[in-house]
């Protein structure tokens, strides 16, 4: 398995170490992160963010647990925790060193006392486990652990409240505080006294909050103490769970079952060498556990901490994060729950948070179901009976409506290329709109919807002829409808293909969409012009850590992702680098090359290059977006599915 370690000259950096963060999930779309101190950065940083209505409605429960050795008068911290005139305490300074063993490990040493602190989520359940071992010179020596409580949903910073009252059990060792209705947060310990002295710390500060100009403050509730005497005994543990599932077993049993279980992932997904272990492990993370209707299925969360499940990011990252790792199980599952989800030939863009209403307002991700559906079909040729009865109803129910016409004006024009809504609406991956400022117009025809659309109508005349199925009848166009892209769409003057034609209007900005003309099955370009694509995209858009969203040359481009929320939106495609992007730009190399051979020397150093990202932002994963500019810092969600999907499928699929 990967592990990282980090030493003492680092971790005594808080501006290096504070920027680095460890993940762990539970499948269920819940989890423990925090910066590699133990210190949290982030409004969503907790040992225990649990999902109450999986993989959604998230709440910080537990925060974090301040931990202390007392010797004689005196009490050394181990724990930081950050307020806005500096760290108190400091415990940073004694730290020894991190590891991910691949399991979070912290070593101090401090007065003839070794404590370590390792910590792990149980697997399917809204539950932590953190245990301590303490050896050397424990003698007359008391070591003490304080829960920190945030009780809220994860988006919201409150202050200090009266409506949390802590019931404490000191026989039990246990404190219970109410999360929902026959819900509560509940925490154990295994051995020492419990002593319920609830006090509010205010002001706690969260430094990236800060620097995204978002509220970075808030209270905190200490419940009390457990207290420990070393001279009973050094090894004991602190458990924290939501007690409408069971407890969580003891640390031992609890940490055994997550190796176990990521090792069978990893021999399952046949994974050679850490960096590829390393991506497996992390396309675990997004996989999760949803209800629909009275059925337990599968869904993909497309970052975190933020996101839930969106469609678009499910299709995009299934063939990573299921195909390329040997879960076909789990990609059927998800594509039964999105094909059951199709209205009026439209995938829902995302889920609410709260679990309730769907949104259907984008024109792409029913085009990437069926790419995606594409991709199982390649690896299971043989589930014709689940392809009939699931997938070919959605499919065929999505080129139709293309065809006649749905929500926002999609539908497609005369020339059989698909059009889709207006200057105030955003439907294209390329979505970022504050208020009523679209900052990446792309309504009329898009360069990869309509390679996507061309690469469905030809995916349904072969799926069509193999299985004896009646087609949508602009399927029979398909041909015409490939030369019209290209005559539509080729951009002389660049060598390349224009990102959108608005109201007539070709636009010439060099974006990445066009590399999905020339990656996907059935691509409507090929030959030289493909080749030159790639140039093209290589020369002003590709970076160390993914694709750029805009070149450099134009007007609009901004080099670095920064600000208040207008401000990020207005960065988010104008530059700001997309590492998922590489899937399709290895793809397009690959495909179009000439010389296999010295493409596939390309593909290795640019993978070479962008794995780099493991080491770096949240530690044996890759995030969302980064700078556009050198030295590229990550921004965004701190683990992005489709960043790790796109990565480890091209890896794989290339042998790179």
């Amino acid at each position: 398995m990967w592990t990282y370690s980090v030493n003492h000259q680092n971790l005594h950096q808080p501006d290096w170490s504070q920027r680095r963060e460890y993940l762990l999930t539970n499948g269920l779309g819940g989890y423990a992160a925090q910066s590699i101190l133990g210190c949290n950065t982030r409004r969503y940083h907790g040992l225990l963010v649990a999902a109450m209505k999986p993989p959604v409605d998230r709440r910080v429960l537990l925060s974090h647990l301040e931990e202390a050795l007392i010797v004689g008068n005196r009490r050394i911290f181990l724990t930081t925790t950050e307020y806005r005139d500096g760290f108190f305490p400091g415990g940073y300074r004694n730290l020894s060193d991190f590891r991910l063993d691949p399991l979070p490990m912290w070593r101090w040493n401090v007065e003839g006392v070794e404590i370590t602190k390792r910590l792990v989520m149980v697997h399917g359940h809204n539950a932590v486990v953190v245990h301590y071992e303490l050896s050397g010179e424990v003698a007359d020596k008391q070591f003490v652990v304080a829960p920190f409580v945030a009780m809220r949903n994860f988006h919201h910073l409150r202050g200090s409240r009266h409506d949390l009252h802590p019931q404490s059990q000191a026989e039990q060792r246990q404190w219970q505080l109410p999360v929902d209705p026959g819900a509560h947060l509940v925490l154990k310990s295994d051995a020492g006294e419990l002593h319920h002295e609830p006090v509010w710390y205010n002001h706690l500060y969260y430094r990236l909050e800060a620097e995204r100009k978002q509220d970075d403050w808030e209270d905190l509730l200490r419940l009390g103490n457990y207290r420990y005497d070393l001279s009973q005994g050094g090894e004991f543990s602190v458990s924290a769970w939501v007690d409408n599932g069971p407890p969580p077993p003891a640390f031992a049993a609890a940490r055994q079952a997550e190796l176990q279980r990521r090792e069978d992932l990893l021999r399952k997904a046949g994974a050679d060498g850490l960096r590829d272990s390393a991506l497996v492990s992390a396309a675990d993370q997004f996989i999760v556990a949803r209800r629909h209707g009275h059925h337990q299925l599968t869904s993909i969360i497309a970052g975190y901490p933020w996101f839930a499940d969106w469609s678009r990011d499910t299709m995009i990252s299934l063939p990573g994060l299921c195909l390329a790792t040997g879960r076909q199980d789990r990609a059927k599952e998800i594509l039964h729950l999105f094909a059951g989800l199709v209205d009026h030939g439209m995938l829902p863009n995302r889920f609410e948070e709260s679990n309730a209403d769907l949104h259907y307002n984008t024109v792409d991700a029913a085009l990437w179901f069926i790419q995606a559906v594409a991709a199982y079909m390649t690896v299971e040729p043989d589930d014709e009976e689940f392809f009939r009865q699931s997938l070919w109803p959605a499919i065929s129910g999505i080129i139709n409506h293309y065809t006649r016409g749905t929500r926002f004006n999609i539908h497609a024009d005369k020339d059989g290329l698909v059009i889709a809504g207006g200057p105030e609406t955003q439907l294209t991956w390329m979505d970022a709109k504050n208020g009523d400022v679209v900052f990446t117009p792309r309504h009329g025809k898009a360069v990869e919807i309509n390679a996507m659309w061309v690469s469905a109508l030809y995916l349904c005349s072969g799926w069509a002829d193999k299985y004896e199925l009646s087609a949508p009848s602009i399927v029979a166009r398909r041909k015409e409808v490939r030369a019209a892209f290209n005559k539509l769409f080729w951009n002389a003057d660049c060598g390349c293909l224009y990102d959108c034609i608005i109201d007539g209007d070709p636009d010439g900005r060099i974006r990445p969409n066009q590399l999905l003309a020339v990656s996907l099955p059935h691509a409507p370009v090929d030959g030289e012009r493909a080749r030159s694509i790639v140039d093209v995209c290589r020369n002003k858009l590709l970076t160390p850590v993914g694709l750029r969203t805009l070149s450099p040359d134009s007007p609009e481009y901004q080099s670095h992702y920064h600000g208040n929320w207008f401000e990020r939106d207005s960065c988010y495609h104008q530059g700001t680098v997309w590492p998922w992007l590489l899937g399709p730009y290895i793809d397009a190399l690959m495909t179009s090359s000439e010389m296999p051979s010295l493409a596939h020397a390309e593909a290795q150093r640019v993978m070479e290059d962008a794995l780099h990202a493991l080491d770096d932002g949240t530690l044996g994963s890759i995030g969302e977006i980064f700078d556009a500019d050198p030295p590229h810092i990550a921004h965004g969600c701190f683990a992005q599915a489709w960043s790790v999907a796109e990565i480890l499928r091209v890896k794989r699929k290339y042998g790179l």
